[in-house]
């Protein structure tokens, strides 16, 4: 698997809101005064582990006056290890759900992906654009649309039809496995995708798209 840099995918972020990035990272970010501060990270990197990644960070901080400064924070990665340098040996999808304090974590999830080749895994990255405006769209109904690029993400209905198909087929064949906060860990199969989905909405298209 060679290395994906993020700044191929930098055409699906809305370039009014883009700010001065590197060439592994595309940053982009909407403030409204004495409301709120929403941004986007896209950051690719291939570390000592041999990783080949993608991650998303999507943080949505309402000023302090306004719910208590609340924080929404979540941390997605699509990522593949080579094959002895960790158990994870498919390309996989992590999910890092943090709750109102930014370093206070309340759920982390592992996604096996059965991918064929890098051209499917490229294509899954894309895929993941249309899932994560409608992530954004939970957070902020108006949110989406400023912080991504609806014209070419509405051009990414057959990649994020692949990526859900290789989701679907996951959950009912691997299941996920699950860290609910406290550290215990579940395999979690489709039947019992509510005990994850009703604690936290933004997975719902990801892992159960019919019900969004």
């Amino acid at each position: 698997m060679t290395f994906i840099n993020a700044d191929d995918f930098k055409e699906y972020l809305n370039p009014k809101n883009m700010k001065p990035g590197s060439p592994d990272t595309v940053f982009v970010e909407v403030s409204v005064p004495d409301e709120y501060t929403s941004s986007i990270l896209v950051r690719s990197q291939q570390d000592y582990d041999e990783r080949v990644t993608i991650d998303f960070t999507v943080k949505f901080k309402h000023h302090e006056h306004q719910e208590e400064g609340k924080i929404f924070q979540r941390e997605i990665s699509i990522e593949h290890h080579q094959e002895d340098k960790s158990q994870h040996d498919k390309p996989h999808v992590q999910f890092h759900i943090h709750g109102a304090n930014p370093d206070q974590k309340v759920g982390h999830l592992w996604l096996m992906l059965d991918l064929d080749d890098a051209d499917q895994y490229e294509k899954c990255i894309e895929g993941f654009f249309p899932v994560l405006k409608d992530i954004v769209h939970i957070c902020r109904e108006d949110l989406d649309e400023a912080l991504l690029n609806k014209e070419e993400i509405d051009k990414l209905g057959s990649q994020r039809q692949l990526l859900l198909e290789k989701i679907q087929k996951s959950l009912q064949t691997r299941g996920i496995e699950y860290e609910f906060p406290g550290g215990h860990k579940e395999q979690i199969f489709f039947k019992d995708i509510d005990k994850i989905t009703s604690q936290d909405r933004t997975l719902i298209p990801l892992l159960n798209p019919i019900d969004y």
